[in-house]
């Protein structure tokens, strides 16, 4: 109990302001996820459900989300100007700002822009938005392992996903709810000021780490960085946890990614799908990551992860059936909450594992490519899913063969060894 409490003092004391108290740094992460929920919320739940509307068909719909997804899957390509180019001057604080301000920026024109007729500007507007915000989330990731200790990793990842759920949520669902009012140049501009405030937050609320403490001269921290990725290359957990990474979330992530598509073909309104996705949801979901976060704090981050496997995957195959069946009755959104609830508890418990095996010293870039994984991972399942509706395989087909796929990811996390640090 003392070395936790002393390990938790640690973390405490590494940076100041909102980083140098528990309360403080859910205060922040939650509220740094929240600006990356939002527009993940606008454009994979909402603008789904607005281009179904207006005739895209189910098959392009996956291929633009799959599509977009790639740009978060390779970001581990460019984290290492993260961990490289930092500086008492410079630091993960700056990155974050600079990459939240473009965000915005790059969202403005949607304002104006019809969801049919200019679709190819509209998908080159969200490149370079995805873009950014692979910068801003590698960013916050190094921020979290450089100043969370172990134990509270699970929480801390908690937290982070009620955040990402309350953005997603208000524009996922809560947006389509209120479109009718506020029409696509309230939500996004309702968006960009969600984003900046959370840039507002980061200007005042956190000063420069003192963990920001690097060699002045770039050439020795090059050489550093270079070291570090030599031995997490040659680490076989590091492996380990990007084969994770690939498959674990398979079952959800086709079933989260068709949901929209599969409400609408069973015939619910668009407030309606709104209405389930603004609250309903968010809630279970945000239970489901808290609930998983500390479970894991506590029995095991691998025995928690293994439990959410077991319990999401049958869930997520059956879930066209579930709508389907129930076709508008209450029994079918039931059914994907049950999923969600299953989907927050691995999130949480499945990256507090990952940033376990994570190296501070390559944090940005090392995190990144476990979350790159999860991302490819999501396209992969969504390539697939689009290939498969339009071979006119249906539904069932799309979720059932991911959901067996991620089932693969549990030998994998029982070859994880408990100090997360080497593999058995």
């Amino acid at each position: 109990m003392a070395k936790r409490w002393m390990s938790d003092q640690n973390a405490a004391q590494a940076g100041a302001g909102l980083l140098g108290h528990p309360l403080g740094r859910r205060l922040l992460f939650a509220s740094l996820y929240l600006s990356e929920g939002a527009p993940i919320g606008f454009i994979w739940w909402a603008l789904p459900v607005e281009l179904r509307n207006h005739g895209v068909p189910a098959a392009t719909i996956a291929k633009i989300s799959s599509g977009l997804t790639l740009v978060w899957g390779f970001k581990f390509l460019w984290a290492p100007l993260i961990d490289v180019l930092r500086s008492p001057r410079w630091g993960r604080r700056h990155w974050i700002i600079v990459s939240q301000i473009g965000m915005g920026l790059a969202l403005l024109p949607l304002m104006f822009l019809d969801l049919h007729d200019d679709l190819a500007v509209i998908i080159a507007i969200l490149l370079v938005h995805a873009l950014l915000a692979t910068i801003q989330d590698a960013a916050i990731d190094s921020m979290a392992i450089a100043n969370v200790s172990e134990h509270e990793r699970g929480r801390i990842n908690g937290w982070m996903q009620m955040g990402m759920l309350l953005g997603r949520g208000a524009f996922g669902g809560l947006s389509l709810w209120v479109a009718s009012w506020i029409g696509q140049t309230g939500q996004v501009l309702a968006l960009v000021v969600v984003i900046w405030w959370s840039t507002t937050l980061v200007i005042f609320g956190v000063p420069m780490e003192s963990s920001e403490r690097v060699d002045p001269d770039f050439g020795s921290r090059v050489t550093s960085f270079a070291r570090a990725i030599g031995g997490a290359v040659r680490r076989r957990a590091t492996w380990i946890g990007m084969a994770i990474a690939l498959v674990a979330g398979a079952s959800f992530e086709a079933a989260g990614g068709l949901a929209g598509s599969m409400l609408v073909d069973a015939g619910f309104s668009r407030e309606r799908i709104g209405g389930f996705y603004a609250l309903p949801v968010i809630v279970v979901t945000a239970a489901g990551a808290l609930l998983g976060g500390f479970l894991s704090d506590r029995a095991g981050h691998r025995r928690i992860v293994i439990l959410s496997l077991l319990a999401t995957a049958p869930v997520a195959a059956s879930a066209w059936w579930g709508v389907s069946a129930t076709s508008g009755s209450w029994l079918s959104l039931a059914h994907l909450g049950l999923m969600y609830l299953g989907i927050g508890m691995l999130t949480a418990s499945s990256y507090a594992l990952l940033m376990d095996l994570t190296d501070r010293r390559i944090g940005a870039t090392q995190f990144s490519a476990f979350m790159g994984a999860t991302n490819l991972c999501e396209s992969w399942v969504m390539w697939l899913a689009g290939a498969i509706l339009s071979a006119g395989l249906g539904y069932t087909m799309a979720l059932v063969i991911p959901a067996a796929v991620s089932l693969a990811a549990i030998p994998l996390v029982l070859s994880v060894r408990a100090d997360s640090d080497r593999v058995s």
